[in-house]
Formats: structure tokens, C-alpha cells, sequence
């Protein structure tokens, strides 16, 4: 896959080139011409050349300027985006139609500037041919063709639709397809594919109607049921207002990553500049049009299923993709759900048995997830409205979870058992390859670790649980990890070291709907901020399901302050540049000794040097930061793992103190270079 979008970067890149030779030989040729009646036409058409070019490199630098004050526009305080978002999502379920045709009017104008931009480099390359001399300044032209090419995307024919089903298969399934594509309007072939999740999606590929169908959603729906999630699905694609395919596509073009030799090139760098404001400000545009207007937009699909299908069967379908949600939410919870990478060899019904844990659930849980959906508050960040609210919207007063049976013998039970049998055997076939690595890495390898902990005793000090934790959580044994999280808070001494067993007893107590789960979480914070990120939203979104109100309330409050704390100050501590604020440093007697000792006996004998400096975040903090350089030919896995027991040592230590770690890169080793005398360990001196 990767040789193949190598090829066509470079195919891209060639047609950069040949663009011009059509404006650029006529000119030759008019040029040769002009040459023999001896006009002077020939210098004016140079002239102009360069003119056109000192245009193009000014627009260049008032393009790249415009973009860094358009950045420092967006850094908002994080109230002030919240409010700014909030506004713009009141502005999108007031007017949606209105708030879509602003962004296709922005892509609109993006594209004209593009269509400009590239007929004033053909200009210049047919100047350039009349005036050869001028050839020199072709090259502006070039570096701007260069990104245009770049941005025109795969053709709809070059898509692969070869693991999509045929329709000779599933007639059933498409004939619902194409009577939910009817009732919408929606004209144009469409292609089913099997998923192995519960969430249904559509595309548009060119003509083509991309229709993604998790299975999970096929065994738990009735056939008429399914047609209301179609129905919903095509209302995407045809609705006024929100159909939006063009102006995802061009956000894809615009931040695509560019990962080939390509992409790389001198040429294609210097013509980005040319693009950077417009890039900038769509993207800025899009990112806040998608999460302002998505609630809308699912209400707006909504309208059309009430219009076109059967409100009480769609109220019935949404209810059990979010019972599916929550036992997705709640896996872990369940002492029937066997870990994956249990057997020796891949599962052969990965899917199927899936689909037997969630109805094991269903019938445990129902009533209590009924529960939930009853008191859920719609979260500020959520895409979609929460089930009450669209239940509302249907005008429907309750909904029936009762499942389809398994074995029935009509042509849509057959058509779902043959799907799952499907995705059982793709699932299955996908495993094969490194099914034993993986199995080693993620299952036995923590089961080791496990089975030595408990025949050493089940003795641990806090500072070396995390690994003991994270393997427990591994192999499934939620229960046991948080019985052990709840002993160290009781033994250790070493406070720091509890931060890591507060965050998994709230995260334990938060999935069992445990409000106590907060207090825990929050105590996690305070002993170390690198959990500032993660923890909240997971506050956040248990307060949500949970109906929380008042914890709610005081989580956004409180949330506000360290989310701004943490981009401010700590998450400082996590980068580290030739231009911050760099000093030696000089830790407490016997701290960087205690430290050194540990790198060396986790190292492998694998480290080369270690380097110290002080890096100042604000007048109150600052942070000790390591740079850990390793011996040529050390493997990425062996850094990985090294680097990792260092940083749980960091991390853990007693002291109330605050450490940075980093291996030492062509980044990293400029801020060591502003720093004389900060190498505290070399390998060749010892």
C-alpha cells in the first residue's frame, strides 16, 4: 500500500513538471518568433515574468504572516473556547443549512484561490518560454504546481471495493439499501461492506454510495429496524444543508500527512507558503463547523426517518445500538467475557461470540441501562443527541430491546448469519499472521508477570506496582487489580507513588457507576499532573452517563482551571526545544545517584550517556529533565522498554519533585547544546 501511494506522489510530482510544457513550448515557439522580427516583445514578456514572480514569493510571505496571526487568534483561554464553541453550536441547531452553506461557500473561495494560483504560474512558465533568459523564474510556478498536484486526490475509480459484499449474496440487504436510498432521494450505485463493530456509516465515492454495516448491528436488529438506520444513514447524503462530502474531502487534501520522499522535496516545502492561510483557516473552520454542527446534523437525519420510516421501530433500533454501546463501555466488567488472546489459536467466532456476550448482558443489565438512558445529560462535546432527546424528537413514548431470534429461517436471518460467519472468518484469517506474537506481548507476557507476583508472595512496594496493575488489567483481572490498588493506598508511605493506584480505583469505580470513583481521580491529579489530560475526560463522561448534575457542575468548574493549568504550565514539562529556558541543575544530595543507579541496572548496558538540565516553565515551576542517549544499534523496542521503567521510576519517586525524560535525538540534542557541562554519565568514562 505504501509503494503504491509512493507511486502516485511521485506520478503527482511528474505532472507538476508536464503541466507546463503545453504554455511553456507555445512560448518557445512565439518567443523564436519575436526573436526573428527582431520585437522587443520578447523582454516585455520577460519583464512581466519577474513581475509575476516577486508577485507570487510577496503573496508567499503575506500568506505564511497571515497564518501566524490567524493562529494566535485561535489561542483562546479554554473558557474562552468552550464559549466559542457553545455559540457556534447554537448557531448550527438554530440554522444548520445556514452554518453549512458559510463553509461550502469558504471551500468555494479556497478553491478559486487555487484555480488563480495555478493559472498565474501556467501564465508565468508560457512568459518564461517567450523570454528564455527568464527561465530562472519558472521555478515559482513550479513549487506552487508542485502542491496543487499533490492535492488532486485518488480517482473514484482507483477505489478498492474488493472485500465489499456482492450483491448476489445479500439481496436483502441491498434491496433495504436501495429502498432507503429511494425513499431519500439518494441516486447512484451502492456498495455494502461487513464491519466488525456496531456502528453503521455511509460515503459518497464519486457516484458510489459507501454503506458500512458493523454485524453487531445485524444480530441485534429486526429487518425493519435496520431500514431505519439506513434510512438515517442516505438522509446524510440528501438532506439540504448537511451534506458536506466535498468539504471533508478538501480537509482530508489539506492536512493529509506527507509521509513519502515526495513529500520531502525542497520544492513542495517552499510552495506550501503560498498555501499556509488558507490551510489554516479551513482547517480551523471545519474542525469547529464538524463539532459545533454534528448534533444537528444527527437530528436532522432524524426528521428524515419520521418523515420517510417508522418512528417507533427507529426509537427501538437506537435503543439497542446504545445498550450495545454500554456493554461495549462495560466489557470488562463481566466475569463471563473471556479474554481475547486466551486460546493457543485465534478464535475461530470472534464475532459470533461477541454477539453472545452482549445478549448474556442485555438480559442482566437491561433494566439498569434503561435506567441510564433516563438520566443521561447530553455532554457539551458529543456528535450525537443523547437517546432521550432523539426518542423525544420521534415522538415516541418507549421502545421494545427484544432481539431478533438467531435461527430464523427468513431471508434476512440468513443474510445476518451468513455476515457474522463472514466477519468470524476475515477476523480469524487476519489473525493468523502474528497471532503468536501478539498472544505473547499482550496476554502471556503479563500472565507471567502476574503468576511471579503471586509466587513471590504478593509482596510489593508501591514505587514497582505499576507493571503488576497494568498486567492484571491485561489478562482480565479487573477485580484482582483493584483489590491490589486499594492495599497499596493502605501500606505505601511513599505518597507519589499512590497517584497511579488512585487513577485505576477511580477509573474501576467510575465504570461501575460508582460516584466515589471521582474522588479518587482527582486525588490522582493533585499528587501528579500527568494525568490532568485523561482524567478529566473521564469525569466528564461518566458524569454525563451517570446523570450527575451536581458532580457535573463542579467537574466543569474545576475542569476549566487545570485543563488551562496543564496547557500553561505542566504539559511544558513534556517537550523540550532549542529555545526554552535551559539551566544547570543541581538536585538534592544523593538524588541524581540514586537515580543514575537505577538507569544503569534497568539499562541493558544499552546507554551511552545521560544529560541533566533544568528547564524553567514559570517564575513557581520548573521541571529536572533527563536526555537519555543510547549505543549505536540498540533496537526501538529495547529503548522503548528501558525508557519506560525509567520514566515509572521518575514518576514514582518519593520526592516532591519534577522530572522530564527524553532520548536524545536530532530535536533534543540542540537543547542539550545550549546547555554546556550537562552530561552526568558517559559510558566511555566509567
Amino acid at each position: 500500500m505504501r509503494r503504491k501511494e509512493t507511486l502516485r506522489r511521485g506520478l503527482q510530482t511528474l505532472g507538476a513538471y508536464l503541466a507546463v510544457l503545453p504554455f511553456l513550448v507555445p512560448g518557445v515557439l512565439l518567443g523564436l518568433h519575436l526573436r526573428a522580427q527582431g520585437s522587443d516583445w520578447m523582454w516585455i514578456a520577460g519583464c512581466m515574468a519577474a513581475l509575476l514572480d516577486v508577485l507570487l514569493v510577496l503573496l508567499m510571505a503575506l500568506s505564511d504572516h497571515a497564518a501566524k496571526r490567524l493562529k494566535k487568534k485561535y489561542e483562546m483561554t479554554v473558557r474562552e473556547q468552550q464559549e466559542h464553541y457553545l455559540a457556534r453550536r447554537e448557531d448550527a441547531v438554530r440554522d444548520l443549512p445556514g452554518v453549512t452553506k458559510r463553509l461550502i461557500r469558504l471551500r468555494r473561495r479556497i478553491e478559486a484561490y487555487w484555480g488563480i494560483l495555478a493559472t498565474v504560474s501556467l501564465i508565468i512558465a508560457f512568459l518564461c518560454g517567450v523570454c528564455l533568459p527568464m527561465i530562472i523564474f519558472i521555478a515559482m510556478p513550479m513549487f506552487i504546481l508542485s502542491v496543487l498536484f499533490w492535492r488532486i486526490p485518488p480517482a473514484a475509480s482507483s477505489f478498492d471495493f474488493s472485500e465489499y459484499t456482492d450483491p448476489a449474496d445479500y439481496p436483502t440487504l441491498h434491496a433495504l439499501a436501495h429502498r432507503a436510498a429511494k425513499a431519500t432521494g439518494a441516486d447512484g450505485e451502492i456498495r455494502i461492506v461487513l464491519l466488525a463493530d456496531g456502528n453503521a456509516g455511509i460515503a459518497r465515492i464519486g457516484k458510489t454510495y459507501s454503506l458500512q454495516l458493523g454485524v453487531f448491528l445485524l444480530d441485534i436488529l429486526s429487518e425493519e429496524e435496520l431500514y431505519q438506520v439506513l434510512l438515517h444513514e442516505f438522509a446524510h447524503k440528501t438532506k439540504d444543508g448537511i451534506d458536506t462530502d466535498r468539504e471533508y474531502r478538501l480537509f482530508q487534501v489539506i492536512n493529509e500527512q506527507e509521509e513519502s520522499v515526495w513529500g520531502n522535496a525542497a520544492m513542495h516545502k517552499i510552495g506550501e507558503s503560498a498555501f499556509r492561510y488558507t490551510d489554516t483557516l479551513y482547517t480551523c473552520e471545519y474542525y469547529f463547523y464538524r463539532a459545533a454542527a454534528s448534533v444537528a446534523v444527527e437530528a436532522q437525519a432524524d426528521l428524515v426517518v419520521i418523515e420517510q420510516g417508522d418512528p417507533q421501530a427507529a426509537a427501538n433500533a437506537l435503543a439497542k445500538i446504545n445498550c450495545f454501546a454500554c456493554y461495549d463501555r462495560e466489557e470488562g466488567t463481566y466475569d463471563f467475557v473471556e479474554p481475547f488472546l486466551l486460546p493457543e489459536e485465534p478464535r475461530q467466532d470472534a464475532a459470533s461470540q461477541r454477539c453472545r456476550y452482549f445478549r448474556m448482558a442485555l438480559a442482566d443489565r437491561e433494566c439498569a441501562w434503561r435506567d441510564l438512558f433516563k438520566r443521561e445529560i447530553q455532554p457539551r462535546s458529543a456528535s450525537h443527541p443523547i437517546l432521550r432527546d432523539r426518542i423525544a424528537l420521534l415522538g415516541v413514548e418507549n421502545y421494545d430491546l427484544t432481539l431478533p431470534t438467531q435461527d430464523g429461517e427468513d431471508a434476512y436471518s440468513v443474510e445476518r448469519r451468513r455476515a457474522l460467519a463472514w466477519v468470524d472468518n476475515y477476523i480469524h484469517k487476519n489473525l493468523q499472521e502474528d497471532y503468536a506474537e501478539r498472544r505473547e506481548v499482550n496476554y502471556l507476557a503479563p500472565l507471567r508477570t502476574v503468576e511471579a507476583w503471586h509466587a513471590g508472595g504478593e509482596a510489593l512496594p508501591a514505587e514497582e506496582a505499576r507493571p503488576v496493575i497494568e498486567a492484571l488489567i491485561q489478562i482480565g483481572q479487573y477485580d484482582e487489580a483493584f483489590a491490589l490498588c486499594q492495599r497499596l493506598l493502605k501500606e505505601t508511605d511513599n505518597v507519589f507513588a499512590t497517584a497511579y493506584p488512585h487513577m485505576m480505583i477511580g477509573s474501576y469505580l467510575l465504570h461501575h457507576y460508582d460516584p466515589a470513583g471521582i474522588t479518587h481521580i482527582y486525588r490522582a491529579v493533585e499528587l501528579n499532573k500527568n494525568y490532568i489530560d485523561g482524567s478529566l475526560d473521564l469525569i466528564g463522561e461518566y458524569c454525563c452517563i451517570a446523570g450527575w448534575q451536581e458532580e457535573l457542575e463542579k467537574y466543569r468548574e474545576r475542569a476549566v482551571e487545570l485543563a488551562q493549568e496543564d496547557r500553561d504550565v505542566f504539559s511544558k514539562a513534556s517537550e523540550l526545544n532549542h529555545d526554552d529556558k535551559l539551566v544547570a541543575e543541581k538536585l538534592p544530595e544523593g538524588m541524581l545517584e540514586s537515580i543514575l543507579n537505577y538507569m544503569m541496572s534497568v539499562g541493558e548496558d544499552r546507554i551511552e550517556r545521560v544529560f541533566l538540565m533544568r528547564k524553567i516553565i514559570t517564575d513557581e515551576f520548573f521541571s529536572s529533565v533527563f536526555v537519555v542517549s543510547f549505543l549505536e544499534g540498540t533496537t526501538e523496542e529495547t529503548v522503548g522498554q528501558i525508557m519506560h521503567k525509567i520514566f515509572l521510576h521518575l514518576d514514582n519517586r518519593p520526592e516532591d519533585w519534577q522530572f522530564s525524560l527524553f532520548e536524545l535525538d536530532l530535536h533534543t540534542s540542540a537543547a542539550v547544546q545550549n546547555v554546556p557541562g550537562c552530561c552526568v554519565y558517559e559510558r566511555s568514562k566509567q
